[in-house]
């Protein structure tokens, strides 16, 4: 079976449309076979964009493993402002993000790229549901690259269910930060945040 966290694309294509409010504003994302939570927006993702909406972001932000663009999308929509990318290793749920991003309006430069992989810049916000199927090791990995490619006083905002490994998440982001925050806990969903710090 070819996981969402793959290059998946020999999958046959089933584009669909869903829509829901959020925060007071309508959406319609584009969705196909083989992208994560591909029937509606996940409890986390959204969690997450409504708990760091109240906080002072700072451009540029990396929507690190985009998915179909759901929090990139959403969070250009309320926070206009913001220089955001979104990076996936899934090239179809990339071309989803594309196509949601045109169907609603909004500039966010999407990429196809494992991991932080052919992102020469750096960000002083970074968003990350991690893709806990893939194993331990490749979300430790994601938690590194992210402080690895944020600014000093860069802030990485990470969404995790308690049952998933909350706990070891956060032993490990105090580890490779020196500092680990939780802003939010819902539904077994914790928001966890770390600052990089010279």
């Amino acid at each position: 079976m070819k996981h969402y966290f793959t290059d998946n694309r020999e999958l046959p294509s089933d584009r669909k449309e869903f829509s829901f409010r959020f925060l007071g504003l309508d959406y319609t994302f584009i969705t196909d076979n083989g992208v994560f939570s591909k029937a509606e927006a996940d409890e986390g993702s959204l969690l997450l964009v409504k708990t760091v909406s109240e906080e002072p972001l700072r451009s540029p932000l990396l929507d690190l493993g985009c998915g179909y663009g759901l929090m990139s999308l959403l969070i250009k929509r309320i926070k206009p402002d913001l220089s955001v990318v979104g990076t996936d290793i899934n090239p179809r749920a990339v071309q989803c993000a594309i196509a949601s991003a045109s169907k609603m309006d909004l500039v966010v430069d999407f990429r196809v790229g494992d991991g932080t992989s052919g992102i020469d810049q750096s960000f002083q916000t970074v968003f990350l549901n991690p893709p806990i199927r893939a194993g331990k090791e490749t979300v430790y990995r994601l938690f590194q690259e992210s402080y690895d490619i944020l600014t000093n006083e860069g802030s990485l905002y990470v969404v995790i269910r308690r049952q998933q490994g909350a706990a070891s998440a956060s032993k490990e982001l105090e580890r490779i930060f020196g500092n680990v925050s939780r802003l939010a806990l819902k539904k077994g969903f914790e928001i966890l945040k770390s600052v990089k710090e010279t």
